[in-house]
């Protein structure tokens, strides 16, 4: 669905049909999180020419110093004089690739438009989110600590909580303080805190320890002192909090990353670099990229045993094959399950498929040989074969989600999928913002009517209750979102007649849950941007912004 969302945006800004894409991925995805993408390329009506990591890509960004104009990007004309400049030498470039879930670092030799990966490390579950978690569960505690009630498993606060977090960590970013506001937080309490750089670091340190820990990992695994490395290329839009920066220039002996491409477009200038290189874009033929395994791949033997068959860091593509035996005297079927992973039993790695050869002779145990393939192309993707040398028996698998990858068939029944869901998300996009704009005009409302002491105060209470319906309740149809706005309208006409008349509070007739939509609940009143609510709103919201 995203990626189907994606070409349709591509396509509107272009005004091309796009039937071809490189997809980049974080560094560390297994074989089926990368088989699975270039399924959902498929079904999104793409040719999918590469899987390419984001920390490599981010390199190849780096490596040809792209210069921005008016236009956009430019690499086609003056590439050959900015990359022999950049790189006439080598280089040993680290990239480090902090984004909102997942983080990677990865160490590349550039030189001479050769981008050879020499190691990667990093954490798939491991980025922004995880800095607002800290915040989070220290603010619910917090809460709890103080007004003895526990808001953790009040889904409408935690959203309106993680989003003000979220807000108040980007600006941490350039700002010491950051206020976050919440109105109606939980039983109709307002809620807010202000949020010190220096208390988001405390919170977080740990999690930022870890990722120089796997740098240290990445930099181990080429053989590199952190005074070897030439440059620091961040990417992401994490790498943007301050004290990451810091510790990183103090790792790096007070050298300070390089900050010359924007850290959440650098994967995208990488990837359309790629694509020009895979279409034969001229000037760009020379450029080699050589990206490398993540992890450690092999098969399990007797006894829990995991036997690698291709190491960590091995260049791509890569084809090796091992011979193994059988475990029991006349044993006519073996099952190869295929593993991932860095410890010495297959139970600490991750199983990534398992298939069965059958057809093998009667014989002695450790008497028939059985060849073990493993083949694994430039998209990161493994394909693993076994066959008997006697019989000539053999079968092999494509690893993804432990199951042959999607056929033709299914990739056509899913791609219908999309076009429905396409549909739907239209009907849910028109939904969501006529409850935006209710709830806009309910906020305006009631700033509006925070003048008038005079307002019976169930008219206020009334308005905050339609408020909290509104936003606790998210799978509402177009039909209870007009009756909501025929109910908010009902309560403008209660508070202007009030305004207007004078009258009190009880001989203002209430509105109903039941109230239907037409001229019957609505009073004579101006109509300015067709809103037909009291005249002291009509300013305000002409200027509520959608």
């Amino acid at each position: 669905m995203i990626l189907s969302k994606l070409k349709e945006t591509a396509e509107l800004y272009l005004g091309v049909p796009i039937t071809h894409a490189v997809i980049t991925v974080p560094a560390y995805f297994n074989d089926a999180q990368r088989q699975a993408t270039k399924d959902a390329g498929a079904i999104a009506g793409l040719t999918v020419l590469r899987i390419l990591n984001e920390p490599t890509a981010a390199a190849i960004a780096y490596g040809l110093d792209l210069k921005r104009t008016g236009m956009g990007v430019r690499y086609s004309v003056l590439w050959i004089l900015t990359f022999s400049s950049t790189i006439e030498r080598e280089s040993r470039v680290l990239v480090f690739d902090l984004g909102g879930g997942t983080f990677d670092v990865s160490l590349l030799r550039i030189n001479q438009g050769v981008f050879e990966v020499l190691a990667v490390s990093g954490d798939g579950h491991l980025g922004g989110q995880d800095f607002d978690n800290r915040v989070i569960d220290y603010l619910v505690s917090k809460y709890k600590h103080e007004r003895r009630v526990d808001v953790s498993s009040n889904n409408r606060a935690m959203s309106k909580l993680r989003r003000e977090v979220e807000k108040a960590k980007r600006i941490l970013s350039s700002q010491l303080t950051a206020r976050m506001e919440i109105e109606s937080f939980e039983g109709g309490n307002d809620y807010s805190y202000r949020l010190t750089r220096a208390k988001f670091d405390k919170l977080n340190m740990e999690l930022f320890q870890r990722t120089l820990r796997l740098v240290k990992q990445a930099l181990q695994d080429a053989r590199l002192a952190s005074s070897e490395v030439d440059e620091v290329i961040l990417v992401g839009g994490s790498t943007r909090i301050t004290k990451i920066r810091e510790l990183l220039k103090d790792f790096f002996g007070g050298r300070a990353p390089k900050m010359g491409i924007n850290p959440d477009e650098a994967v995208a200038y990488g990837a359309a670099i790629e694509g020009g290189i895979l279409g034969g874009e001229q000037g760009l033929e020379s450029i080699i990229l050589i990206d490398v395994c993540p992890m450690t791949l092999g098969v399990e033997l007797t006894g829990g045993v995991f036997s690698p068959l291709i190491s960590r860091n091995t260049p791509l593509p890569f084809r090796t094959s091992e011979v193994f035996s059988t475990a029991s005297n006349n044993q006519r079927v073996v099952v190869i399950k295929i593993f991932q992973g860095e410890q010495a039993l297959t139970k600490d790695n991750t199983l990534l498929g398992t298939f069965s050869l059958s057809g093998i002779r009667p014989a002695a145990r450790g008497v028939p040989q059985i060849e073990v393939g493993f083949q694994i192309d430039g998209d990161g993707i493994l394909k693993v074969s076994a066959s008997d040398i006697e019989s000539g028996s053999a079968q092999s698998i494509i690893i993804t989600r432990d199951k042959q990858a999607l056929s033709e068939r299914e990739i056509k029944r899913m791609s219908k999928g999309v076009e429905e869901f396409n549909r739907k998300d239209i009907a849910q996009e028109q939904r969501d913002s006529a409850r935006h704009r209710l709830q806009q005009s309910i906020l305006a409302a009631k700033a509006k009517l925070l003048g008038p002491s005079s307002i019976p105060e169930e008219i206020h209470s009334e308005l905050n209750g339609l408020f909290n319906e509104l936003d606790s309740t998210q799978s509402l149809q177009t039909t209870s979102i007009d009756l909501l706005e025929a109910r908010f309208y009902t309560i403008m006409n209660r508070a202007d007649a009030f305004l207007y008349t004078g009258k009190t509070a009880s001989q203002i007739p209430r509105s109903t849950p039941n109230t239907a939509i037409g001229p019957s609940y609505i009073t004579t009143h101006n109509t300015i941007c067709n809103h037909p609510v009291s005249p002291f709103l009509q300013l305000q919201m002409c200027h509520v912004e959608v």
